[in-house]
């Protein structure tokens, strides 16, 4: 196959892949939006509260895991067997992880819903939709790196895109009636993931053997990913979510809804995100050990996402009242706020997918220098920042995230001139 016959086919398959994403996340924002306009604010703090928990608990779970599903699977995904056995493997190392990680956070959980005015039922029903969702997760991802790594993603896209369509119907209806809560808006989510569960299984069946056993050599490389991520991975989830906690302990209910609703509103950056780790990541890590083909290929990826992080920002700066608008009267006040904390959004997006460039070629030997760098700069912000307010909480996560882009370009430096120069 010649050049330009590669780049007409690569071409076509973006392309195809970002209607149909475009679809997903668009059906995802609108079942949010539905949710921020419906609920008051102190009802949305617990949503916003349920979904800041649900992803600590993922990234806890995961743990080095997707390390290891990126850069072994890149090279035996086209044996349905040895791939099955590596997912097998990859699943049950994170339901252990995501025990760990649940006997360490729900109590915290269960008390930030009970301090922004969740009742005793509503934060045990809430706190179950959290658990159900985690394991549908976590083996929805698992499974699903299968189609990925064979670059048939829109065998996960259908199912993501009926998923988001389904909670977007549940979601209105119970509006249209004047049922819906915090607590039903989580458990329509928790439903959802438990579908999606389902239906992956048959999907991905001709890829992946999905009823074989773990591997032992699988788990001692997995193991010894996992070991060598654990400081980073804890450090990551307490960096990047500490500041709703914060708000959520020591300000108000008001607060964290605004936290929430802004947060909503960077959707802009799911497209490339989810471009990135769907099609970009998955061959990045297929490539050969070239160097001269991998410097090509970060330059070119670390390019666009540039640009993505840069048009966010500048959409946020521009367009603010509009912007806000699409949340509801209740957030028309968070003008000075918006464009801080897509700012703050961009930043962090740029270095995760400096990370993933990092984390697809198992190039993080180093990725611990993190943390000392971003706890002397938080410690810093402690002394500075009023962290009742969310002016105040924006700012205290997004410097950090300038010392994590300085030192993934060094760790992919490095990696690069590691590798074979031919």
């Amino acid at each position: 196959m010649t050049a330009w016959n590669r780049s007409g086919r690569w071409l076509r398959e973006l392309g195809s892949y970002i209607w149909i994403q475009l679809g997903v996340q668009a059906l995802g924002f609108l079942a949010g939006l539905a949710v921020v306009r419906t609920l008051s604010p102190d009802q949305y703090a617990q949503v916003a509260l349920a979904g800041n928990f649900q992803f600590t608990l993922a990234l806890l779970a995961d743990t080095g895991i997707g390390i290891g599903l990126a850069s072994i699977g890149g090279q035996v995904w086209r044996d349905r067997d040895r791939l099955g056995r590596l997912i097998a493997t990859a699943r049950s190392l994170r339901g252990r992880f995501a025990l760990v990680a649940l006997a360490a956070t729900v109590p915290l959980l269960v008390w930030l819903l009970g301090r922004n005015g969740g009742s005793h039922v509503h934060v045990v029903a809430i706190v179950g939709a959290v658990i159900l969702t985690l394991w549908a997760q976590l083996n929805f991802d698992a499974l699903g790196a299968a189609p990925r790594l064979a670059g048939e993603v829109a065998r996960v896209q259908r199912i993501d895109l009926a998923g988001n369509a389904l909670r977007l119907g549940a979601i209105l209806a119970l509006a249209a009636l004047g049922a819906l809560n915090a607590t039903l808006a989580v458990a329509v989510g928790s439903a959802i993931a438990v579908w999606q569960w389902f239906w992956i299984r048959p999907a991905v069946a001709d890829l992946v053997n999905v009823h074989a056993k773990p591997d032992d050599a699988d788990r001692a490389a997995l193991l010894s990913l996992a070991r060598s991520q654990l400081a980073n991975t804890i450090f990551f989830c307490l960096q990047g979510q500490i500041g709703l906690w914060i708000i959520a302990g020591f300000g108000n209910t008001r607060g964290v809804a605004d936290l929430g609703a802004l947060g909503r509103l960077a959707f802009v950056l799911t497209i490339p995100n989810a471009i990135q780790n769907n099609l970009i990541l998955p061959r990045f890590a297929r490539l050969p050990a070239n160097r001269p083909l991998l410097t090509r290929r970060y330059a070119q990826i670390v390019g666009l996402a540039a640009v993505a992080a840069l048009a966010l920002w500048a959409l946020s700066a521009a367009f603010p009242k509009p912007l806000l608008w699409l949340l509801g009267p209740s957030y028309a006040h968070l003008q000075r706020e918006l464009p801080l904390l897509m700012a703050s959004s961009a930043l962090a997006y740029f270095a995760a997918v400096l990370w993933s460039l990092n984390f697809a070629r198992a190039w993080v030997r180093w990725s611990w220098l993190n943390i000392p760098f971003a706890l002397a700069i938080q410690a810093a912000c402690v002394s500075l920042l009023d962290l009742s307010t969310v002016r105040g909480v924006i700012l205290f996560g997004l410097f950090p995230s300038i010392a994590s882009i300085a030192l993934n370009l060094w760790l992919s430096r490095r990696g690069l001139r590691a590798t074979a120069a031919s």
